[in-house]
């Protein structure tokens, strides 16, 4: 099926992005874990890099070849009929979505506080209670 160009555009776009910087990040996690497997062939330092540091084949293939590779296999994932369709129909429904405005959405935030506050009064307040009461319960069954 042939999309138009702005059709789910957004969704797929943010999709994609947010996808493949959770690759990039767990891909930086396991480079420690792939440093810790290889020996020192794999360490020997090609060159140095400002963020990277030194940029080894670890640094190579964890920071470089697998994002590459996640790209292709997310952007493939994403062109599928049946992703594109629902990324679309999810993108349609957000449209729908009313937004609450700055303030209905401080008001509601508000309201929120006060019955956390007023919950946590109610809690706070059986708790103590019942720490009264069970401490009056446990002095009677200790010895004198």
């Amino acid at each position: 099926m042939a999309y138009k160009p702005a059709q789910g555009r957004l969704a797929r776009m943010a999709a994609f992005w947010l996808l493949w910087l959770l690759v990039v990040y767990g891909c930086s996690s396991f480079r420690h874990v792939v440093d810790g497997w290889t020996g020192p062939g794999m360490k020997e330092k090609l060159f140095a890099v400002p963020l990277l540091g030194d940029v080894t084949y670890n640094v190579i293939l964890t920071l470089i070849v697998l994002p590459a590779i996640a790209a292709f296999v997310i952007y493939r994932i994403f062109s599928r009929p049946k992703t594109a369709d629902y990324l679309i129909d999810v993108e349609d429904e957000l449209r729908k979505v009313h937004w609450p405005t700055f303030p209905e959405a401080r008001g509601a935030s508000f309201v929120v506080i006060i019955f956390v506050l007023i919950l946590m009064g109610y809690l706070a307040g059986g708790d103590w209670l019942l720490g009264r009461f069970f401490n009056v319960v446990w002095s009677w069954g200790m010895p004198a």
